[in-house]
């Protein structure tokens, strides 16, 4: 298993369940929140109106465009961007 790097930010955890369990509680995830599924390693993004079953699933290339994009966003306009972050958190 990887060790997470200790940083001044903490560490972060994802909200997580298996894939059956988030279709049968099917909450609505708050806007920016992910959600991610321990069997399938798949994740979706709140829209803080949307449920569960009704959001799509987050493509790897859009996280990935995500870390690395330049332009603030607004869920993280009050904090560190994520890509320093993600920077912080290379081993």
């Amino acid at each position: 298993m990887t060790t997470i790097p200790s940083t001044p930010f903490g560490r972060l955890k994802l909200r997580r369940d298996t894939a059956n369990n988030w279709e049968s509680v099917n909450p609505v995830l708050a806007e920016g929140e992910p959600g991610f599924e321990l069997d399938t390693s798949r994740i979706k993004i709140g829209d803080g109106e949307s449920t569960w079953n009704n959001l799509g699933y987050l493509r790897s290339t859009e996280l990935i465009d995500h870390i690395y994009d330049e332009v603030p966003h607004p869920v993280y306009d009050d904090g560190p961007s994520l890509t320093l972050l993600y920077e912080n958190a290379k081993v």
